[in-house]
């Protein structure tokens, strides 16, 4: 599983940053595997209408994270609370609300927090990937539910990966939902150039 590498790369890079000190580059390919994967599932329903298609999606999205992500939340805060104490208890309850609420990517960018400086004791920082993905596919259901509609519809997913990949220029750091969106865009057109 081409994911699972991605992951251990990241994890590599954390422990052993000295010895792999580029192994951080598993969060983009993470990102363009799941477009991949995940336009591949969208290509592949065959819901007709829009509601249908769209509430399928969710559904299934929703019941494959939700569960795991917030037990690990619930549990993390338990565990700290139970071994670390009050104080760091409460330090992370704002940071564990974002991350339920799949928005830590715009958290920590909101105070400007270095995802490679950071040396604070921050239990749920690895959030923000999950963050961003969920965000991304608030949007591009719709556009692949289009896409299969169109007349050009490997027209239509290229402009739209452009467009993300010149968006992700403005400045947003690491954390940007606009400075991602165009790797999991770009694991999507390998998915439809494959489907040709």
């Amino acid at each position: 599983n081409l994911r699972g590498i991605s992951i251990l790369a990241v994890l590599a890079f954390h422990i052993f940053p000295n010895a792999f000190p580029n192994a951080y580059l598993g969060v983009d390919i993470f990102f363009v595997i799941s477009g991949y994967l995940v336009t591949l599932q969208l290509l592949k329903s065959r819901e007709y209408r829009l509601g249908e298609y769209l509430s399928n999606f969710y559904f299934r999205r929703l019941k494959r994270i939700i569960p795991s992500a917030i037990s690990i939340i619930v549990l993390t805060l338990i565990v700290t609370y139970s071994l670390l104490g009050v104080v760091i208890f409460v330090q992370n309850l704002s940071d564990a609300a974002w991350a339920n609420a799949f928005m830590a990517n715009w958290y920590y960018l909101k105070q400007n927090l270095n995802y490679f400086a950071a040396r604070n004791l921050n239990l749920f920082q690895h959030y923000w990937s999950l963050a961003i993905e969920e965000q991304f596919y608030l949007v591009w259901p719709l556009i692949i539910f289009l896409f299969k509609r169109s007349k050009w519809p490997p027209l239509l997913v290229l402009i739209t990966s452009g467009a993300l990949y010149i968006f992700s220029h403005y400045p947003a750091s690491f954390y940007g939902s606009q400075n991602r969106a165009w790797e999991l865009a770009a694991g999507s057109l390998l998915t439809i150039n494959n489907k040709k």
